[in-house]
């Protein structure tokens, strides 16, 4: 099968100035480019791409439909290939599919209720299942600390153990070796969020061994991000910047309360960079974030499962100095909105904790307590807690990478609000440089989404329109990009994506999804053949 891409405006991921020309597609692969001379050859299709800007497909560095177990539900995976993307990376926030012990088979599900049967264990085998999937999208996968944490000690919030510590080296070496791409860290979380400096190290040490990323996402993102950035400053002072292998920090975001913060953190970043160490962060083009409500109690509550959470709500002192404090927090009900609450109460979602809290005669405090226990601690809010300006600034960088930070849906299926990232990541983001909010040239900002994300991760032969490169292609019109969205209805099409090719195979056609289950469960074993 042979396709030509006429005429379009050649956008190849390395940063380079744009030109004018044609590229050749035989089965999965690109045979060849031409920038000067009109490609003259039998094929069994044309697309006349003028006008219309060719880039490499759109690599999501930092997705989550494995968290939200959307690979299952939405295996078409809609929302993602609506908006250019054609490789996702999964297993990010120090959460992965796999490995699966006995202990930790209840945070495979926390949220997501999906009756599927989980007949894996390794990381081998779960790629394995995700082959039978019918995917329509390249999938890799990181491999989660806390995942392989609660294997060991299950929801123990402690330190390891020598013993314990050797154990998990080891069967980080073993995830690594069955296929997964990196090691990620969830440190916001409350089960990982004591993480000794050590074991970071000892991790971060085998990453460079094994030659593949760490992926942090930090402690204290809303309070005192820079003490984290300091601790990875300190991580690279102890291995020396050669010595260390290449680091993503996740969910950097321009928190408004801590703007100062957040500069200071991207100087280190930079005077990281500037030591030769091939450090990024990622960030997504909103001001909203989406996280689970007990992250928005204090640390001391926080200790254990849901279960040991909710039980502690029954003594009267613990209830009563938590709504105190939370009282003391000063959070702005009003926009804290309910994205994802239990399946019988989805009647909830959508709806802000004030207007909750006033229909039931509560006060806000009191109201997110019984949110807490009536979802039995599985539930996600929606805020808008971040700076634009800032965010403008993150997204313009030399170091961010764009990702989506949400899982992928199809266009109908679900009944939760979704952050309007699953839906218009990528779109916006170039709708943000065609309208000059964001000050990128045309080619850098597709190196955001494309080589960088590609190269980090360590992927091969994809992220460049490049001969023998993987066809994995993405066609939009910039006229047609607009910035708009509406947190109430994030499946609004914000448009101007006009084809996707993966792997040589046209998925996307004038914005419509074409039948084609031909995405790859990207292994370390045969990534070469793929």
């Amino acid at each position: 099968m042979k396709t030509l891409i006429r005429n379009g405006i050649i956008l190849d991921g390395s940063g380079q100035s744009e030109k004018t020309g044609d590229i050749l597609i035989e089965n999965e692969k690109i045979e060849a480019i031409s920038k000067d001379v009109a490609i003259k050859e039998d094929v069994d299709r044309v697309i006349d791409a003028e006008g219309s800007f060719i880039a490499p497909g759109f690599v999501d560095i930092n997705n989550e439909s494995d968290h939200y177990l959307t690979l299952f539900t939405a295996p078409e995976q809609e929302s993602l290939i609506a908006q250019g993307v054609t490789t996702i990376i999964v297993g990010n926030n120090g959460s992965s599919l796999a490995p699966v012990f006995r202990d930790n088979l209840k945070s495979i599900r926390k949220w997501g209720k999906v009756n599927i049967n989980i007949d894996w264990q390794t990381v081998s085998d779960f790629l394995k299942y995700l082959k039978k999937m019918k995917l329509r999208l390249n999938v890799y996968t990181l491999v989660g600390h806390s995942t392989m944490r609660r294997g060991i000690i299950g929801e123990e919030q402690r330190d390891l153990t020598d013993k314990e510590l050797e154990q998990l080296i080891g069967l980080t070496e073993e995830c690594i070796e069955g296929g997964a791409k990196g090691i990620s860290f969830g440190l916001k979380y409350n089960h990982s969020n004591q993480t000794p400096f050590n074991e970071l190290l000892e991790l971060t040490r085998l990453a460079k061994k094994l030659d593949v990323p760490v992926v942090f996402q930090p402690r204290n993102e809303k309070e005192n991000i820079f003490s984290f950035i300091e601790e990875i400053a300190a991580l690279v002072e102890t291995l020396g910047p050669n010595n260390c292998p290449r680091i993503e920090i996740t969910h950097l975001h321009a928190h408004k309360n801590i703007l100062d913060e957040v500069c200071q953190t991207v100087a280190i970043i930079n005077d990281l960079k500037n030591k030769g160490v091939d450090i990024n962060f990622d960030v997504a083009p909103f001001t909203q974030v989406s996280n689970p409500l007990y992250l928005y109690f204090p640390p001391w509550f926080c200790y254990g499962n849901f279960e040991t959470m909710i039980n502690s709500l029954n003594n009267s002192f613990v209830r009563k100095r938590l709504l105190t404090d939370l009282k003391n927090s000063h959070y702005d009900f009003s926009n804290m909105i309910v994205s994802r609450a239990q399946e019988q109460l989805s009647c909830l979602n959508g709806k802000s904790i004030a207007y909750l809290a006033e229909k039931r005669s509560l006060s806000g405090e009191e109201m997110m307590v019984e949110l807490f226990k009536m979802n039995a601690g599985q539930i996600m809010i929606i805020c808008n807690e971040l700076s634009w300006p800032e965010t403008l600034g993150l997204l313009e960088h030399p170091l961010s990478i764009i990702a989506t930070q949400s899982p992928g849906l199809n266009y109908s299926g679900f009944n939760f609000l979704p952050h309007p990232a699953s839906f218009n990541t990528f779109p916006r983001f170039l709708s943000l440089i065609k309208e000059k909010e964001v000050e990128l040239s045309w080619p850098e900002a597709i190196r955001k989404i494309s080589a960088e994300p590609a190269a980090k991760i360590g992927l091969k032969k994809r992220g460049l329109i490049a001969p023998d490169y993987f066809a994995d292609l993405t066609i939009f019109n910039p006229e047609k990009l607009n910035s708009k969205i509406d947190i109430r209805n994030p499946i609004n099409k914000i448009g101007g994506i006009e084809y996707v090719f993966i792997n040589g195979k046209l998925i996307l056609e004038n914005g419509v999804l074409k039948d084609h289950p031909d995405g790859r469960i990207l292994e370390k074993k045969n990534e070469k053949s793929q």
